[in-house]
């Protein structure tokens, strides 16, 4: 329930906003609904990835996907890296281990974003099943101590 906002017209330093769609009411869905995600290469089951975390879901989730469709990394390490957050409200970007990325940072900066860093990010935990071999691989993400554990 803290996904949505309780005061209508404000909105909070932790990122609540309080618009009508936010509000509490009979038969409305939290912001956090939005896993887990289902990826298909070729109608196959290829990923399947999600996290708990409110408001950094979207960007957790999408920061795994892109990791390993975009940068081409093994599922751990796709789960393990650095993620980033941008809120919307407030209007900042929120990058883990921030200091090291200073150019990273930089650029951002020199593009008019507010960059700060955050401790850490979500808590991904994903499925990748090997399109040959029909295997599964699981990943848990270690920010919280997790574990992968199948058969």
């Amino acid at each position: 329930m803290t996904d949505f906002n309780t005061n209508p017209g404000v909105t909070t330093h932790r990122g609540s906003i309080g618009t009508p769609p936010n509000r509490i009411a009979p038969g409305k869905r939290m912001l956090s609904s939005q896993t887990p995600t289902i990826l298909a290469r070729k109608g196959k089951v290829f990923l399947i990835t999600g996290s708990p975390g409110s408001r950094t879901i979207p960007n957790t989730v999408l920061c795994v996907i892109l990791h390993v469709l975009d940068f081409d990394m093994d599922l751990e390490s796709a789960v393990a890296t650095e993620r980033m957050h941008h809120p919307w409200l407030p209007d900042e970007m929120r990058m883990e281990k921030i200091r090291l990325h200073p150019e990273t940072v930089e650029r951002l900066r020199a593009m008019g974003h507010r960059v700060s860093g955050e401790r850490q990010q979500g808590d991904a935990h994903s499925i990748q099943v090997d399109p040959a071999s029909g295997m599964y691989r699981g990943a848990a993400d270690r920010r919280i101590m997790g574990k992968a554990a199948g058969y």
